[in-house]
């Protein structure tokens, strides 16, 4: 007889149990903040008779700001949509 053979124990060790199984979902949801879903304003027109007078910086000045502001709005627009 083998010496290995000879000292084994006369039963199987018990078998272990499995280790646990760990699940992981993940759940991906739009979130709006209501600054993005709440309505705009609408915008102000001017009063009759509103004059716009200035020089050639400030009157670039004042189209690039309005051309910013549109952008802006666009941009929120644009956010709210994807929201829906």
């Amino acid at each position: 007889m083998l010496a290995a053979c000879a000292s084994s124990p006369s039963k199987p060790p018990p078998a272990r149990k499995p280790d646990p199984v760990i699940e992981t979902r993940t759940e991906v949801r739009t979130v709006c903040p209501p600054e993005v879903t709440a309505p705009l304003a609408p915008r102000p027109e001017p009063a009759a008779g509103a004059e716009l007078t200035g020089n050639e910086l400030g009157m670039a000045w004042l189209g690039a700001i309005l051309s910013r502001l549109g952008l802006v709005e666009g941009r929120v627009h644009d956010a709210a949509e994807a929201c829906k």
